[in-house]
């Protein structure tokens, strides 16, 4: 069976993961970049949704938001304080 993500939620794990500082404004350019992309591929209009709360919200499937992840990578390792020497050398093991 297949999870589904907000897409808030996995805004913050991206801020926690990439060790971004989760501030108002940090929240709410990656959420935006994130949107954009979903819009290029259509999958933002096509997306399922459901009700937390009082608020209808989008989900995505995790299949989907990982392809976004990479896609993303590069751009959020810009705003990150991640060394990228380290990095590079933990993808490679």
């Amino acid at each position: 069976m297949e999870r589904y993500t907000s897409l808030t939620i996995f805004v913050e794990q991206l801020l926690t993961d990439y060790k971004i500082e989760n501030t108002e404004k940090n929240f709410k350019k990656v959420r935006i970049k994130c949107m954009r992309e979903l819009q290029k591929q259509n999958l933002w209009d096509n997306a399922k949704t459901t009700v937390i709360g009082r608020s209808t919200t989008k989900i995505f499937s995790n299949l989907v938001l990982h392809e976004l992840r990479q896609k993303l990578d590069s751009y959020l390792l810009k705003s990150s304080s991640i060394d990228k020497e380290k990095l590079s050398a933990y993808r490679q093991k």
